[in-house]
């Protein structure tokens, strides 16, 4: 049998029915595949699998394939994903090709046709968190990434599926209005060495982790914070960055007792 939409390959009616048994679990079977694969690596998930990662089951959305960012060769990145599913398949059953975006590289069944994941280079900074040693793509960045797509006319094709997607997050937001609390610590933590000191609801301060945050550590955290949480402010208090939810207002004479109970006088 010669199978479809793939370079040429024919499979033996017995390998055929080896793949099929191999793929029994369908895409679960190829899932555990990549987050082994994915585990501890340079790697970030992102698009539907990272929503999905976050969002209750009854807000997921059904996907086959994994987008994944990596700050080594994509092709070569491919490959390996390429090859650990042959092993697991059991055969020669899965090729990587460029995708139409360059600087993307496609790996897809032989037998189904199907793409499993799509392997891309960074490009910018892609805020993550990790889960079970993976790091998936903050909510705030695939809402960044949904509104620079709803803004592109050449994009129109995919308008409807990110529409969906974004009322589906914000359907969460809206029951979890803190959700980017333990994603903000997070990424402060890796990307800034920095960390978020609650001072009350809705009212956080930024502190160094090593030591005291210094002025570029700073601008970089506003520059940050500016980028992808359009519902924080930032300002200094008593020379302290202070990180505050849009709407919600601080008395600097209340705060600044706040700030020192928590061991943080003027910087």
């Amino acid at each position: 049998m010669v199978t479809p939409n793939t370079p040429s390959k024919e499979f033996t009616t017995k390998e055929a029915e080896r793949f099929y048994r191999a793929n029994k679990k369908g895409d679960a079977g190829s899932a555990a595949v990549i987050k082994r694969f994915l585990a501890g690596r340079d790697a970030v998930v992102f698009g539907a699998r990272a929503v999905n990662r976050r969002l209750p089951d009854h807000l997921d959305k059904h996907t086959e394939d994994w987008d994944i960012l990596t700050g080594k060769d994509p092709e070569k990145i491919a490959r390996k994903i390429e090859v650990a599913l042959d092993k697991r398949y059991g055969g020669n059953f899965f090729f990587v090709e460029p995708a139409l975006h360059p600087g993307t590289f496609k790996v897809k069944s032989r037998v189904t046709g199907r793409t499993v994941a799509d392997v891309s280079g960074f490009t910018e900074v892609i805020p993550s968190v990790e889960i079970n040693n993976i790091n998936y793509a903050t909510l705030d960045h695939q809402v960044k990434n949904i509104r620079r797509s709803l803004a592109d006319e050449g994009s129109t094709f995919r308008h409807d599926k990110d529409r969906e997607t974004l009322q589906r997050i914000n359907i969460y937001r809206a029951n979890h209005p803190d959700y980017y609390v333990s994603d903000l610590r997070e990424v402060l933590g890796k990307e800034f060495d920095a960390k978020l000191v609650r001072l009350r609801s809705g009212v956080f301060m930024v502190a160094g982790v090593s030591g005291p945050i210094n002025k570029k550590q700073l601008n970089a955290v506003e520059e940050f914070i500016v980028a992808f949480y359009p519902q924080l402010e930032f300002e200094l208090v008593n020379g302290r960055a202070v990180i505050r939810e849009v709407g919600v207002k601080i008395d600097r004479k209340r705060l600044t007792p706040l700030i020192r109970r928590r061991g943080f006088g003027r910087q």
